[in-house]
């Protein structure tokens, strides 16, 4: 897996990251075995957001005993600092 260096961090996230949006209508087992996978592959970025469904929850769920090793993005509709979107 390539990496990128996040600019003034020493954070390296993967060139290649999972997308949330077309596991809001996945079974949590699925979605538990992609994390692995991304996992064993050196994946180390996730972006989902609010709007993408049950996103967030499944990947909640298929996190566990894997958080440490990834980076999330989870984008809101807010566009002020401080303020979170409604849902």
């Amino acid at each position: 897996m390539e990496y990128r260096q996040l600019s003034g961090t020493d954070i390296a996230v993967s060139r290649l990251g999972l997308g949330g949006i077309p596991l809001q209508k996945a079974e949590p087992e699925q979605v538990a075995n992609l994390v692995a996978a991304a996992a064993d592959h050196g994946i180390n970025f996730i972006d989902t957001a609010r709007g993408y469904g049950a996103s967030e929850t499944l990947l909640g769920q298929a996190l566990k005993g894997y958080r440490s090793r990834f980076l999330l993005a989870s984008k809101s509709m807010a566009r002020a600092a401080g303020k979170l979107a409604s849902s």
